[in-house]
């Protein structure tokens, strides 16, 4: 089972600096950003007791991804915002937002959903980014409808055990764009894929 790491005192501070805290919210496992979009949780703990800290109905796992190094450390992100699908619906985020989280966590994070139901119709997906440094929880931004999708951005990561395979980077990773399509078109070529 994954654990929420206790995040070094050098992640509190940058989060301090970075996002800003909620001096009035005080908690010995949270704190909670200015504006309540973000919580980094700063108490150890089973991922299964998460909801000692949010309230949610239901955990969705949307699995390990790698994010592209450029577009995390990217200022501007144009209003950009980035879409999670799940079953159900489709979970916006800010792109800036989960940028600076990343800034903090890491390119290689896990994502979950928690669904937070509101009534049979309404549920909000405060998203957990966790790595093996900490937990951010990140709110949704809600009633957009343009977003870009998240492999935009970032790449699932396969595994067989998530909770005990180490991932590893593909051979392609280390090839520039260019590089990499003209390898796919001469293996395909190769082997007869049209």
């Amino acid at each position: 089972m994954f654990r929420i790491p206790k995040p070094s005192s050098e992640i509190i501070e940058k989060f301090r600096d970075e996002i800003g805290v909620d001096e009035e919210k005080k908690s010995d496992k949270y704190l909670m950003s200015w504006d309540h979009t973000y919580a980094l949780i700063i108490k150890e703990m089973p991922i299964d007791d998460l909801k000692s800290v949010i309230k949610y109905d239901e955990r969705i796992y949307a699995g390990l991804w790698r994010f592209d190094g450029r577009w995390v450390r990217r200022k501007n992100h144009d209003d950009m915002n980035i879409g999670i699908k799940t079953d159900k619906k489709v979970y916006t985020y800010k792109a800036e937002k989960l940028a600076s989280i990343l800034r903090m966590a890491g390119k290689k994070v896990h994502l979950y959903i928690c669904s937070q139901r509101r009534s049979e119709e309404e549920d909000t997906g405060l998203l957990l980014v966790l790595s093996d440094k900490c937990g951010i929880v990140l709110a949704p931004t809600e009633g957009i409808i343009e977003y870009e999708t998240i492999d935009k951005v970032a790449r699932l990561i396969s595994m067989k055990n998530p909770a005990e395979d180490s991932p590893s980077d593909g051979f392609l990773d280390n090839l520039s764009e260019e590089e990499a399509l003209r390898l796919i078109e001469k293996l395909s070529r190769e082997l007869g894929i049209p």
